[in-house]
């Protein structure tokens, strides 16, 4: 994630940032696999570190037959227990998370990925910084009452529970060039 976002805003109190998976398989086919890889290092407190690693280096799996052993490898990489990252991979047992998302974004009307929610609205494709602080400068003003998205999940999310007044939902597809570009450019 590129630190000015988190920085201007997160780490300041001003807005939280959650994060959700929505898998564009249709077009995308490893894409699932991948947000089941970032929700199981989620459960190991890994998410953010899954999260980054799987959009840098998306052209090493997104065209694979099958990516499993290199998204275990990077979960070694990254420092977790390799056995419970495995048994998690292999299982499908981050599948159920990875659909209940992508029934929230459904729901809340998202086509593409990625796609934005900061408090009540929704912003579909990339933004700058700039853009993003704007809207969210307006929301923690009081511009606009949070909508009712689920963001239960630590491992989903990056900020203060308590004082941040905007709250910034991004369904990503870690297979989608587009929402990697936005991920490196701007989180």
């Amino acid at each position: 994630m590129i630190p000015d976002l988190i920085e201007q805003y997160v780490d300041t109190g001003k807005a939280r940032l959650v994060s959700r998976e929505f898998p564009l398989t249709s077009i995308h086919p490893n894409a699932q696999k991948a947000a089941e890889a970032a929700v199981c290092a989620g459960y190991q407190d890994a998410y953010w570190e899954m999260n980054k690693r799987l959009f840098a280096d998306q052209n090493e799996w997104k065209d694979l037959d099958d990516p499993t052993d290199q998204f275990k490898s990077y979960a070694q990489e990254i420092g977790l227990d390799t056995d419970e990252f495995n048994q998690c991979l292999d299982s499908g047992e981050a599948a159920q998370d990875v659909q209940n998302d992508v029934m929230a974004a459904q729901a809340f009307g998202v086509r593409a990925t990625p796609t934005f929610f900061i408090n009540d609205m929704p912003i579909e494709g990339g933004r700058s910084v700039e853009e993003l602080g704007v809207l969210i400068d307006y929301a923690a003003a009081g511009g606009q009452r949070p909508r009712i998205i689920p963001t239960e999940g630590d491992w989903h999310m990056r900020g203060d529970t308590q004082t941040a007044r905007a709250v910034t939902v991004a369904f990503v597809d870690y297979a989608s060039p587009e929402s990697a570009q936005h991920n490196q450019e701007v989180l």
